[in-house]
This record gives structure tokens, C-alpha cells and sequence, in this order.
């Protein structure tokens, strides 16, 4: 999984009749574009949208393959992610799981 963490700059636009809620924290979008310090994201085959506090905090989309130490545009089976200059993909806590760092 790739994860993106959210800024307070975030700006996020879907159809809200596309929502599955999953559970309380977490739902599934099919599609979404989601705006960040980090660049955007463009989903058009499912990313899920994760609460903490009460607020969305991270967008979850299919991680690409050999994802360590990319950087700007990359393009997936389902979404596209154009990462601002300085920002690349690094390994997140668990075994392939990724997230985006700010060199």
C-alpha cells in the first residue's frame, strides 16, 4: 500500500454518491482527486480515505511496483500521483508498505 499522509493544506474532490463507508475511519472511493504540499492524485480505480480525530488524515491507494525512491510523475493501474519537487516515495513501517518523504 502507498499511503499519503494529509497537510492541513489538503483539498480533496469526489462524487459524494460514490462513498462506501467501510467502518467508522475508513472509506472506499472509486474515484478522487486529492491535492496536497505533496502534489495530486488522481484516482480512477479505488483509494481509500482514512479518519483520525474525526478528520481525514491519509488517502491509501495500490502501491506501484519498485516504488522505493520514485519521484514525480507515476502512473498506476488506476491512479496518477505528479509529486512536487522534492518529495519521493520511501518504505513505510510494514514489509510493502510505502510512503512519500520530503527531501
Amino acid at each position: 500500500m502507498l499511503t499519503l499522509p494529509f497537510s492541513d493544506k489538503v483539498q480533496v474532490s469526489y462524487d459524494p454518491n460514490g462513498v462506501f463507508p467501510l467502518d467508522d475511519n475508513t472509506s472506499a472511493y472509486p474515484s478522487i482527486r486529492v491535492s496536497d504540499t505533496w502534489g495530486i492524485l488522481d484516482v480512477s480505480h479505488g483509494a481509500l480515505m482514512v479518519r483520525e480525530q474525526g478528520k481525514f488524515a491519509r488517502v491509501v491507494v495500490e502501491a506501484p511496483k519498485d516504488a522505493e525512491g520514485k519521484s514525480g510523475e507515476i502512473d498506476q493501474n488506476g491512479w496518477k500521483l505528479s509529486l512536487a519537487p522534492g518529495w519521493t516515495i520511501k518504505k513505510g513501517a510494514r514489509p510493502g508498505d510505502f510512503t512519500i518523504e520530503k527531501k
